[in-house]
């Protein structure tokens, strides 16, 4: 009994202390989506996909623009994923272009979900 009151009033204590916030709107959607999330890895395993995020970097060519410099660093990740197994799907893919002391290169970056071999 005594060592419940000394507990509890070392929680009362705290309650000062401590702030705790909830907003609605971020609880609900948090866990919509990692009840999503969740489906999705369920769902993945369940088919033997795995996801897999890889990423490239190319100078950039004067030629073509930068639609074909992000065309063919996204060309090259694909090339890359070919040698560790089969593409199921691409899940996002993106591009950045970097001026780094002069040079102009394409950072590109590709999420997919692969069926290993």
């Amino acid at each position: 009994m005594g060592k419940t009151l000394v507990l509890l009033g070392l929680c009362c204590s705290l309650l000062g202390c401590v702030k705790l916030e909830i907003k609605p709107g971020d609880v609900v959607a948090d866990t919509v989506d990692a009840g999503k999330d969740l489906y999705r890895t369920i769902q993945r395993k369940r088919s033997g996909e795995e996801e897999r995020r890889y990423t490239h970097t190319v100078e950039s060519l004067a030629v073509g623009g930068d639609t074909v410099n992000i065309r063919r660093c996204m060309t090259q990740i694909q090339e890359n994923i070919a040698t560790t197994g089969q593409i199921s799907s691409v899940v996002s893919e993106s591009s950045e272009v970097l001026n780094t002391e002069g040079v102009r290169k394409i950072q590109c970056e590709m999420v997919v979900l692969v069926i290993p071999d």
